[in-house]
């Protein structure tokens, strides 16, 4: 079913535009002219739908989506499956440049920079010298 809505808006004497609601039955009977057309009081169900530029629809949307590779889509549902419910560290293949996080890597990229400071790279515990820190001196910073 086609329809055609011709609108012809006739302005008051006063360059504005005439008061008043447009209804459903109005488009459906190409009787709006010299009406104000509130959008507010419009919707899909009062215009016919045409065939390059279709209303939204879930289903339409469903049907545009796809996935390539190890990933799955359900239409009916919307849901994308990326790689199954057990997606996790332990079966992605950690890469060249961007690694994962470890104890390990973490403990070995931080190192003490002079006597005042301990560090346990085994237990990751970072801790003052006493010993050292009685005989430092503020001139002895290179980094303050």
């Amino acid at each position: 079913m086609s329809q055609t809505l011709n609108l012809a808006i006739v302005l008051d004497s006063d360059g504005s535009l005439p008061d008043g609601t447009v209804t459903g039955s109005e488009l459906a009977n190409n009787s709006v002219e010299g009406r104000h057309l509130v959008v507010g009081s419009l919707n899909t169900d009062q215009f016919a739908e045409g065939t390059a530029n279709v209303f939204f629809t879930n289903s339409r949307a469903r049907l545009a989506i796809t996935v390539t590779g190890a990933g799955a889509y359900d239409n009916a549902n919307g849901i994308v499956n990326i790689g199954g419910p057990n997606l996790n560290t332990n079966n992605v293949i950690e890469g060249s440049a961007n690694l994962y996080f470890t104890n390990a890597r973490s403990r070995s990229a931080i190192s003490a920079f002079d006597s005042t400071i301990i560090y346990d790279s085994a237990t990751g515990t970072i801790r003052a010298n006493a010993a050292a820190l009685r005989h430092w001196r503020w001139s002895q910073c290179n980094y303050c």
